[in-house]
């Protein structure tokens, strides 16, 4: 029942490194639907996969393209709310998005400002909905995230280090 008469499209085809080919399905039918907003439900692909629907569904190319800097959208991209399910990925928070070539096996990351979530709604209690598995997946994603800049940043400070060093202690 729509008690509030707002019309939804659920796309429940997101996968595990979200493929270049799901997210322009998705955006086809974003398009042909012309929906107003996407929410990005879930880990980090299916935030990276909203990201992509969003900014393809605004144009008529695929999202690789503009992920290879081949095309370029000159139209609005609809707004985004991402609502994640895990810790770990930090999807929620910025303008970037990872996707898979599934023809190529290339992966590549795709960074537009157009892609940055106008809201996340962040709520502890989701993540409880998660496996241990994944709960420790994200505790260790968010560690390669730390650790990776603190052993390659070629050019630390103090502060810096000091945040990375307590965000591993932490874990």
């Amino acid at each position: 029942m729509n008690r509030n008469k707002i019309d939804t499209e659920v796309f429940e085809k997101v996968e595990p490194n979200p493929r270049s080919t799901t997210i322009d399905e998705g955006a086809a039918i974003a398009r042909k639907e012309q929906v107003d907003m996407v929410i990005g439900l879930g880990g980090g692909s299916a935030m990276d996969t909203a990201k992509g629907i969003a900014l393809a569904s605004s144009g008529t190319v695929s999202i690789w393209d503009y992920l290879q800097k081949t095309s370029y959208c000159q139209r609005t991209v609809p707004p985004i709310i991402q609502i994640p399910t895990m810790a770990g990925t930090g999807s929620e928070t910025n303008s970037i998005a990872v996707i898979t070539n599934w023809e190529t096996h290339v992966k590549g990351g795709l960074s537009d400002p157009r892609v940055q979530a106008k809201v996340a709604i962040i709520d502890p209690e989701i993540t409880l909905s998660v496996p241990a598995h994944q709960t420790k997946a994200g505790g260790i994603d968010i560690f390669s995230h730390s650790l990776e800049p603190y052993l390659a940043d070629s050019t630390p400070t103090p502060m810096t280090d000091s945040i990375r060093e307590t965000c591993m202690k932490w874990l």
